[in-house]
């Protein structure tokens, strides 16, 4: 599974890139999606307020930045939808509206969304669902979920395991349109650096991997700060898996507002 990571009421869903009546101008991001290979990805939209013309758009990108169109499904009319590189729904007040990637096939595509809303009270949440076969016969549901990154800070710091039955996964997304490069400062949880390095990703690319490929975390626990130039241009996704019987949740991504330094 680890492996993999690399991985209504009133409401009417759109295949298209704008609504009507409504001005989705609040971005926020997903770093992370995943469909097929035994992952189901999950949407909620929660209009909570009075407003009778919430709406909400989800844009998805792969992980070379390019749109993608994945199968979807309205788990809660039991309907599937027409596969979409991006829907929109308008909300009414107080409805909420759920929309998951639906994919038999054995290889996963994964990559990250794009988010924008009509307001800051509309509330879009996401998680994750793995399905495996263990050799006992007994299928194996984890799930974990997230709510969206606002992409505004300079970059993000996330808490990681990698010590006795934990490990932990990431992914980046490159919510630009220009190439940006990202460092990457490990330290232990005495605030100890114990290792820098470079991501470089291209315009709207994402990446995903496991903590384990540097090994300067085997046996650790501590933070990872990512950090770009500027700001506004990642959004960072940790995930925290269990040895044992790979159950996994996410890992809240602190935004930074001052460079971390050395």
């Amino acid at each position: 599974m680890r492996f993999l990571f690399l991985l209504a009421v009133g409401l009417v869903f759109h295949p298209a890139s704008f609504l009507a009546h409504a001005a989705l101008n609040n971005l926020t991001t997903f770093p992370h999606f995943a469909t097929g290979g035994g992952w189901k990805t999950t949407w909620v939209v929660v209009n909570p307020v009075s407003n009778p013309n919430g709406a909400a758009q989800l844009q998805f990108f792969g992980q070379d930045g390019q749109p993608v169109t994945i199968p979807l499904d309205d788990p809660l009319t039991g309907t599937t939808l027409t596969a979409a590189s991006s829907i929109s729904s308008n909300i009414g007040a107080h409805n909420m509206l759920i929309v998951e990637t639906n994919s038999s096939s054995p290889t996963s595509i994964s990559g990250w969304v794009q988010v924008a809303t009509d307001s800051a009270t509309t509330v879009v949440m996401e998680s994750f669902q793995y399905t495996s076969l263990p050799s006992n016969g007994i299928i194996n549901v984890q799930r974990g979920g997230t709510l969206a990154v606002a992409p505004n800070a300079i970059g993000y710091t996330i808490p990681f395991i990698e010590a006795q039955t934990e490990f932990s996964s990431v992914a980046i997304a490159n919510t630009t349109t220009s190439p940006v490069s990202v460092a990457m400062t490990v330290r232990n949880y005495v605030g100890t650096t114990l290792g820098t390095y470079t991501i470089s990703l291209p315009p709207r690319q994402q990446t995903a991997f496991l903590l384990s490929q540097y090994p300067v975390t085997s046996g650790k626990a501590g933070t990872i700060a990512f950090e770009t130039p500027s700001a506004g241009q990642i959004a960072v996704l940790g995930l925290d898996f269990n040895k044992v019987n790979d159950a996994f949740t996410s890992v809240l991504a602190l935004p930074l507002t001052v460079a971390t330094g050395d």
